[in-house]
């Protein structure tokens, strides 16, 4: 998918960036996308296991909350366009003492 000059290249960006395929399955995270979800998130695998999400469902995409996940509305944007997709998201994170903006 993926060659490893890209991935380095991408890996050392200060953006997060994600590749996926067409059932929805991150490939790949950058650095900076895997330090947004820390804990129990791995940065590969279904849109729940990548980001550790926290909603109570056996299937990705099937919980209350998954209508409003931006990651997943993107994603499913990209696959149905066949075109690639950006959207900002920003969110405070509180880690080692301080509040950051990512």
């Amino acid at each position: 998918m993926l060659g490893r000059q890209y991935k380095k290249l991408l890996d050392r960006m200060p953006a997060g960036v994600f590749a996926f395929d067409d059932k929805l399955c991150i490939r790949f995270s950058n650095a900076a996308f895997r330090r947004l979800f820390p804990g129990r998130a791995k940065g590969t695998g279904n849109l729940k296991r990548a980001i550790g999400c926290a909603e109570e469902c056996e299937i990705c995409g099937k919980g209350a909350s998954c209508a409003g996940c931006t990651f997943r509305r993107v994603m499913r944007a990209a696959v149905r366009d066949n075109a690639e997709k950006t959207e900002t998201v920003s969110a405070g994170v509180r880690l080692a003492g301080r509040t950051d903006r990512v």
